[in-house]
């Protein structure tokens, strides 16, 4: 069986009886299974099959949730080169595919999103929003249909919102750090406008104010994940000088031939001097810029007061974050004393 066409006509007799079913069994799956990964490889048309089937079938068995998220996973994480991070095209793909009807609306396809996020060293950005933002419908909306207990209330953070913020933050640093964008801050900040006053859960307020204050105050010491773009050119690197000791010397032919070897063995750099010295100048620029992150700017806390307007109270996890910057940044503008007088701090 090969998914080979979008039409039901041109499909395999066992996709189209599944989709005439409307839904997927446990033996469904072991057959979609066998097939998919017959060559080790989800291809883009299988799948669009499989989003075709998630789309068009209910009441599904589990099994299928978790080769749903297996199959397009390994599709989207670890089919172009360099493995692990997620290309433009792919995400766009993603997004658009899970935003066909305007949102995600499945268990599946949040799942999917939350593990991309976690297996890939990188992707783009706007995944991580997307994640995000259907976890603040969810909140808005009071409906437990993505994650945690089908019955919500709806305005309020629950614990189950928590953990799914948690995990998606968390998930996109890949090392257990936790470094939050522009964005990702201004979708908190509107989440907790929109709850201010609500019985949410307690461990908001201290989520809350670790990622807005990672966004403001970055830990130093965080390691920079290479993007797409460098991983792949280290990976090129690394196969045009697979070829050891022979390939080094036989690159090096030319030059010795024409009587400029030492030229040649310099612009070589077998022993990785220029490398390391690359490296740590790489390190000392980025040392004083964390030193710098840790220091909030004018741009910063003109954004916070913007946060924070004084045309109304400050509520409590908005103190908590200005007393928790007060105490840990290493330095902070003259604009931030108003609301640190606000707060009572």
């Amino acid at each position: 069986m090969a998914f080979q066409s979008s039409a039901a006509a041109n499909r395999p007799d066992a996709v189209a009886s599944i989709l005439a079913a409307g839904s997927i069994s446990r033996d469904d799956v072991a057959r979609l299974r066998a097939d998919v990964f017959r060559d080790g490889i989800v291809s883009r048309d299988e799948a669009e099959r499989m989003f075709d089937l998630n789309d068009r079938c209910t009441n599904n068995d589990p099994a299928w949730m978790a080769f749903f998220v297996e199959g397009l996973t390994d599709h989207l994480v670890w089919r172009t080169e360099p493995r692990g991070h997620v290309s433009d095209e792919d995400a766009r793909f993603l997004i658009e595919r899970i935003r066909k009807d305007g949102r995600i609306d499945s268990r599946a396809e949040f799942e999917l999103i939350v593990t991309v996020i976690d297996r890939a060293e990188s992707c783009p950005q706007e995944l991580v929003v997307l994640a995000l933002g259907a976890v603040r419908d969810v909140v808005l909306q009071g409906s437990g249909l993505l994650f945690g207990p089908q019955r919500r209330r709806a305005g309020v953070v629950d614990a189950a919102d928590v953990e799914a913020l948690r995990t998606i933050l968390y998930a996109q640093a890949g090392d257990g750090s936790l470094r939050v964008s522009r964005q990702e801050a201004d979708l908190l900040f509107g989440l907790n406008d929109a709850t201010r006053g609500a019985e949410n859960a307690p461990a908001w307020q201290g989520l809350f104010v670790q990622a807005i204050a990672s966004h403001l105050v970055n830990p130093l010491g965080a390691p920079r994940l290479p993007t797409r773009a460098e991983a792949l050119a280290r990976q090129r690197w690394l196969e045009s000088h697979s070829g050891g000791a022979g390939g080094i010397l036989a690159g090096m032919t030319g030059e010795i031939v024409h009587g400029r070897f030492g030229s040649a063995w310099a612009a070589l750099d077998p022993f990785g001097a220029r490398e390391r010295q690359a490296r740590e100048a790489e390190a000392a620029a980025e040392a004083a810029a964390q030193a710098g992150r840790a220091a909030i700017d004018a741009d910063e806390a003109a954004w916070l007061s913007t946060r924070i307007p004084d045309t109304r109270a400050i509520d409590d996890n908005e103190r908590a974050l200005l007393a928790f910057i007060k105490a840990e940044a290493l330095a902070t503008p003259a604009a931030l004393a108003p609301l640190f007088a606000r707060a009572g701090l």
